[in-house]
This record gives C-alpha cells, structure tokens and sequence, in this order.
C-alpha cells in the first residue's frame, strides 16, 4: 500500500534570475504562490509550504507554512525539510508555476497512483525532467539525506541514481509546465494572458 501524498511548494529561494521575490508576484490577481498552493488544495492534496512565513490574509488556510531547516540548501534541503514535516510522499511543486491548476495535479496523481510505490514519479515537459514537478516517495528519504550530507543539492543528479519513473507531460497540460523565472518569463506569461 502506498503512502498518502503530500503537497509541498518550495518556496525559499533566492529568485536571482527575476530579481525580486518570484512567490509574491501577482498575475491577474493571485501571488504565483497562491496559484501553486491553490492548484494543490482543489486537487485535494494537503499543502505544506516550505521557506517562508505565511503572508497576511493568505487565502488558503489550511496550507502550512515552514522554515525551511537547510537555507541554502537548495531544493534538495527543502524536499528534506518538507519530509520531516510529513509522513507520506511528496507531490513536489515549484513556487514559480503560476500556469498550474487544479486538472494538471490530478493528472500526475492519477498517473503515479498505479505505480511502482517505491519509486519516484517525474514529470518529463518539453524534453527536459521537471524534478520540481513530481512525486518523490517517503522510502526514498533515506538516500536523498546521504546525499544531502555527503555535499550534494542537486535534485537532478539525485533522480539520475534513483530510477524513477518518467511520465510525459500530455500536450493538453503543456501549458502547467511554464515556468516563471525571468522578467523576460514573467512578459511573456502576461503578454499571453
């Protein structure tokens, strides 16, 4: 039997690429937080945030919010952070996909929920691994924290010695796959509406 899942929205990083909080931006009215979180929430999934304080009048009250216990860690340390939070497996979402929704999270559920329960689940989006879009299971927490002592932070490499199972984005949810991490990101996203 498999773990019940958890969904986690890293949200502590530095944003260096779009030069201002990532989480906090507003499109069409809701933070891409908000977004991420609320995608999660309508797709019945518990939601944990992971790197920074609840803001004020946050409308999802019963997401919750953690330090993350590894700053400077990477996703790497915020997935290890979000594991000591919860017991079960993680749903893990990037702050910075503010196109994601509620049908999308479903997808990927529906998709891991007949598989191997011992290995990770990622999402493969135009070519590229999406280890910010996946389901990393609770049995595997015990190698991700060797790795994370041993010096590693890169969640790539962690699934590349993992042997998960890769799941292709269908064309109808491409869109969810659009990450924001750029003004340049952040015009276009707006410019398409």
């Amino acid at each position: 039997m498999s773990s019940p899942i958890f969904g986690i929205v890293l949200a502590g990083g530095s944003s260096q690429r779009m030069g201002r909080d990532k989480a906090s931006i507003a499109i069409d009215g809701s933070t891409m937080l908000e977004r991420v979180v609320g995608a999660g929430t309508t797709a019945g999934l518990p939601m944990l945030v992971v790197g920074r304080a609840r803001p004020l009048a946050f409308p999802f009250p019963t997401a919750r919010f953690v330090t993350d216990q590894h700053p400077g860690g990477g996703p790497l340390g915020g997935l290890l952070t979000a594991f000591s939070h919860v017991d079960g497996d993680l749903l893990a979402l990037a702050c910075d996909l503010p196109r994601l929704d509620r049908s999308v999270v479903e997808w990927l559920l529906a998709t891991a929920a007949p598989l191997d329960p011992a290995r990770d689940v990622v999402v493969m989006a135009d070519g590229r691994l999406q280890p910010l879009f996946a389901v990393w299971r609770r049995i595997g927490r015990t190698r991700l924290v060797r790795a994370f002592a041993a010096g590693e932070r890169s969640l790539m490499r962690c699934l590349a010695t993992a042997d998960p199972f890769i799941v292709h984005l269908p064309a109808q949810f491409a869109h969810a796959a659009d990450d924001c991490d750029t003004p340049e990101d952040l015009a276009r996203l707006r410019l398409a509406g």
